[in-house]
């Protein structure tokens, strides 16, 4: 590892900088082990200790970071988002979404990103 290569071995890429194919990995390593086993998470077991953060609390910050905090939005027209989360018609934000606002925020998103979002800069 040299030098210049040490802070992006270490630091994620924001979600703005990543390809599509890329924050979709990213987003598949949050998602929560619900199948019994342990609380098994990618990160490891979920620490019912109440110590640190448990893996579950990790898991959720990262996908709030990859969605840029964005609110999930309603699949069905004229829903609000109580009533599309009690029917379980909730489409959380996509990567397509997180470049939207990055451009609405002025963020820098480098040209092979945007290749893959054509519409969205125009």
């Amino acid at each position: 590892m040299t030098p210049a290569n040490a802070a992006t071995d270490t630091q994620p890429k924001p979600p703005w900088e990543m390809t599509r194919a890329e924050w979709w990995k990213e987003w598949e390593t949050t998602q929560i082990d619900y199948t019994g086993s342990q609380g098994a998470t990618p990160l490891g077991r979920v620490n019912s200790c109440g110590g640190a953060k448990s893996a579950a609390d990790i898991l959720l910050a990262r996908m709030s970071y990859l969605k840029m905090n964005l609110p999930d939005q309603p699949l069905l027209d004229g829903m609000s988002l109580a009533e599309a989360q009690r029917e379980g018609t909730v489409r959380g934000a996509r990567h397509r979404d997180v470049i939207r606002e990055a451009i609405e925020q002025g963020r820098c998103i480098p040209p092979h990103v945007l290749a893959e979002y054509e519409e969205a800069t125009t």
